[in-house]
């Protein structure tokens, strides 16, 4: 089966909202040898999330997290 990283949806309890792929406003991407890592802007949403594959003989691994701009945090 083919990975649809288009596919990931956040939720945000602070602004009370879920974010999909119909809020997508930009997705940039880095590729290496063994990972492709995917950055994508919401409208709307103050952070960014970045996912990333990671691919070796036997698995490919997920990971994702989000980044606040200019230092900010939220718990």
């Amino acid at each position: 089966a083919a990975a649809e990283p288009e596919r990931l949806s956040v939720g945000d309890d602070f602004l009370r909202k879920t974010f999909d792929e119909r809020d997508l406003a930009n997705v940039t991407f880095r590729q290496t040898a063994s990972s492709v890592e995917f950055h994508k802007r919401y409208h709307g949403a103050p952070w960014l999330v970045i996912e990333r594959f990671e691919f070796s003989p036997d698995v490919v691994a997920w990971d994702a997290h989000l980044e606040m701009p200019n230092g900010e945090f939220r718990s």
